[in-house]
């Protein structure tokens, strides 16, 4: 299987089930409560390591009880982290969410650690991975980053995760052979059809298959051609926890192009792989069988 190397921030999850949503300024009781390790590119990761790849992780840890926790979970999914950098300032960040029966899910998150930095990245070390996942975050420094990998590396495949609206973001595109856009960065950009979205967006980037996923309503995607593609959301399922179904999604678009999988079958994939996330907590034992 490929060597993939994914960059992002690691972060404590708290998640909190109640039966609805609360009101401002009310008291409800949780039916539930745990505590486990998050991040969108550690989530990806511990997926894509489940399907067989060796997979390492690049970021910045804190020094604190939180930090050993996250890093204890990702060691024991077989995540490689000798490119992570671990400072004394700073405290992990922390996702408070809330996840109800309707499916809604709200994210409280307080972060108080520096990102990683251009001078901490060995681009000589990196470019050695036949897979290279990039948070869409940090945009100065990932930008410097995702520059020199591609000046040394050009064929190397690059993905990038867009997802919230960030200044600058989407020149980081430029360097990226796969993006994958959210529902929620399209909607913020005055789109509310996805087919339309991703279009405009391959006017600008016809270098890339552009991607966007809708939650329950599918997964839409664009190539390199102009060619439109749509796959439906497999809904036939009991929800049980939507965190992190993105991530899920993500690492299956990635496990399908490392495979050579046409489009189509790229979508299906990721499509599955992320309903069978929502159908279990966490992502422990994500059953691979069939995809």
């Amino acid at each position: 299987m490929s060597k993939i190397l994914a960059m992002g921030v690691a972060v404590l999850d708290v998640i909190y089930s109640v039966d609805t949503y609360p009101l401002e300024d009310s008291e409800v009781r949780a039916s539930s409560q745990r505590v486990c390790r998050g991040g969108n590119a550690t989530n990806s990761l511990v997926v894509l390591a489940q399907l067989g790849h060796e997979c390492s992780w690049a970021g910045v840890m804190a020094e604190d009880r939180d930090a050993a926790y996250i890093m204890e979970d990702l060691s024991q999914h077989r995540i490689d982290m000798r490119h992570v950098v671990r400072v004394s300032d700073g405290r992990t960040p922390v996702s408070s969410i809330i996840t109800s029966r309707s499916g809604s899910r709200t994210i409280v998150h307080y972060r108080d650690l520096p990102e990683l930095e251009f001078d901490e990245v060995v681009i000589q070390a990196i470019v050695k991975f036949d897979w290279l996942h990039f948070e869409g975050r940090n945009i100065k420094e990932t930008h410097k980053i995702m520059k020199a990998v591609r000046q040394q590396a050009a064929d190397l495949q690059i993905s990038l995760e867009i997802e919230k609206n960030r200044d600058g973001i989407e020149a980081l595109s430029e360097f990226a052979d796969h993006v994958f856009f959210s529902k929620g960065y399209m909607q913020t950009c005055g789109f509310d059809a996805p087919e339309k979205f991703l279009l405009e967006k391959h006017e600008r980037y016809a270098h890339a298959d552009l991607y966007c996923a809708q939650g329950e309503e599918g997964l839409h995607a664009v190539d390199k051609d102009g060619r439109q593609y749509f796959n439906c959301a497999n809904n036939d399922i009991t929800v049980v926890d939507t965190v992190g179904a993105g991530d899920a999604l993500n690492a299956g678009l990635i496990h399908g192009c490392l495979q050579g999988l046409p489009m189509t079958r790229r979508l299906e994939l990721a499509c599955r792989l992320a309903a069978r996330k929502c159908s279990q907590s966490g992502f422990d034992a994500i059953n691979i069988k069939g995809l």
